[in-house]
């Protein structure tokens, strides 16, 4: 209890509709009760599917992300990235599903995160929208930007190979994406 007061949330992917928003609700709530002021939910990168998944399947992300709009405009403690809205506007973010993040898209989603957090907690950007500017205080709502370039603020190169947690066994992999 105490440590955090903001906590970012990407879940649904793999969730049926019928229980998305009793779900998304049972977090906020065990989020509050934990102590947190504030919650960042991250909406689905894609809004329609055009793989398999029959004639529901394409629907099952725009419902969610409907849920989580809904949830944003009535509770004051959640903030909603329109995370679709920006790879919509930077495609080469994520793979052809749009969903799978590529080299760029991970630091793209982490550049967007750390942005809303300040945007919902009324702090400074972390970094400039642009070499060389100042960092907006507060910083704006990322949503509703235009995508900051990338590769302009980070540097994308290879020379960090990137890391995660995987499997049952919880082993580190690391590796390069082919973004």
């Amino acid at each position: 209890r105490g440590a955090f007061d903001v906590l970012v949330m990407q879940t649904g992917y793999n969730d049926q509709l019928g229980r998305y928003e009793a779900d998304a609700r049972q977090i906020l709530a065990a989020a509050r009760a934990a102590g947190i002021r504030r919650i960042v939910w991250i909406a689905h990168a894609r809004e329609f599917r055009t793989e398999r998944g029959g004639r529901a399947g394409p629907q099952v992300y725009f419902e969610h992300n409907q849920v989580l709009r809904r949830i944003a405009a009535d509770e004051v403690d959640v903030t909603l990235i329109e995370w679709n809205r920006l790879v919509r506007q930077r495609p080469a973010w994520t793979d052809p599903d749009g969903i799978h993040l590529r080299r760029p898209g991970g630091f793209a989603l982490a550049d967007v995160i750390s942005r809303s957090v300040a945007h919902a907690t009324a702090r400074p950007c972390p970094l400039p929208e642009a070499p060389g500017a100042a960092p907006l205080a507060p910083c704006p709502d990322p949503s509703t930007r235009t995508p900051v370039a990338i590769d302009q603020l980070y540097d994308l190169s290879r020379s960090i190979v990137p890391c995660s947690i995987e499997g049952t066994r919880n082993e580190t992999v690391c590796r390069w994406d082919h973004g």
